[in-house]
């Protein structure tokens, strides 16, 4: 069972290494934290607010890590950024935890499985902050799936089955760019920052931690040519998308231009012979079939020009 740390943390040990888990922040918690390990009172305060952008700071006996990762939004749907805090030693582990779901099932099945904490644990903190990061970013994979699937779900509406073109797809695309690109945004400057932190944790721990962190660059690029590709997609899906809503556009100011076109002539006819003064015929017993006459004639002298020319 894990160690009640302050009012929000728990502690882990195994093989001499210790995880002390905050998932949420407060002044307490981080003096009580910061009082036992010195840690500096800028990365403290660091803690306190989310920070806007990634960022590694080197101590000689610790390094502080703020890291983003994407998150689903529990209401909306939409893809968001969560943030943790590290700070990592040569034998310990603290994590403050700003709305990453991941990090806490990470974190309470390790508690619950002893050869799964030994498996993650064994080969020192660098490797086992490794994997905790790893861990998080494949199970984030299944975020960019899903938009992959409703991207590859547009393009068989419009490609393959020619459903027309709607305002709401357009905002449905709108909104899969806009996750698009903030997951793009969250992981995307992170791969400097990775390999930097190898280097770092090299240096802190003696160990040659560079093939690993190097791995998660790897798996960051893999995720954002992924991200690139998608966007590419969508943006010949939101093209098409256009072009089908024009085109449609285009079909109905013809059709209502050919009524308009049609009922030119018959108006013309029908005004003149309502006006109120003399005209030929106008006391003819046949005036009114004459009139008719007229204008069906005009009429389909109209039809027959537009599908000779393919107006219609």
């Amino acid at each position: 069972m894990p160690e009640q740390i302050g009012s929000e943390g728990r502690k882990i040990i195994d093989n001499e290494l210790s995880w002390y888990f905050f998932d949420h922040i407060n002044r307490a918690d981080l003096d009580l934290i910061g009082k036992k390990f010195g840690f500096h009172k800028l990365d403290l305060s660091d803690c306190l607010a989310p920070t806007e952008r990634p960022k590694i700071d080197v101590y000689d006996n610790y390094l502080f890590l703020v890291l983003q990762f994407p998150e689903k939004n529990k209401e909306t749907g939409a893809i968001k950024v969560s943030e943790v805090d590290i700070f990592l030693g040569k034998d310990y582990l603290v994590t403050f935890n700003r709305g990453n779901r991941k990090l806490a099932k990470l974190f309470n099945k390790l508690c619950s499985d002893q050869s799964l904490r030994d498996e993650y644990t064994n080969d020192g903190c660098g490797v086992f902050l490794y994997r905790i990061i790893k861990y998080i970013f494949e199970e984030s994979i299944p975020l960019l799936d899903a938009l992959s699937d409703q991207i590859h779900h547009l393009e068989k509406e419009i490609f393959e089955d020619g459903e027309p073109g709607t305002i709401s797809r357009v905002k449905e695309i709108a909104k899969i760019k806009k996750d698009l690109i903030i997951f793009q945004t969250i992981i995307e400057p992170q791969r400097i920052h990775y390999q930097y932190l190898g280097q770092k944790q090299s240096q802190l721990t003696g160990e040659n931690l560079s093939k690993y962190f190097t791995d998660l660059a790897s798996l960051i690029e893999s995720m954002n040519v992924s991200i690139v590709h998608h966007r590419h997609l969508l943006d010949v899906i939101e093209d098409a998308n256009e072009t089908v809503i024009s085109n449609n556009t285009n079909n109905v100011i013809k059709t209502l231009t050919f009524f308009s076109v049609f009922m030119m002539p018959l108006t013309l006819v029908s005004g003149i012979y309502g006006m109120n003064i003399a005209l030929p015929f106008a006391s003819h017993p046949w005036a009114i079939m004459l009139v008719l006459g007229v204008m069906i004639l005009v009429t389909g002298i109209m039809l027959v020009y537009f599908r000779k020319n393919k107006l219609l």
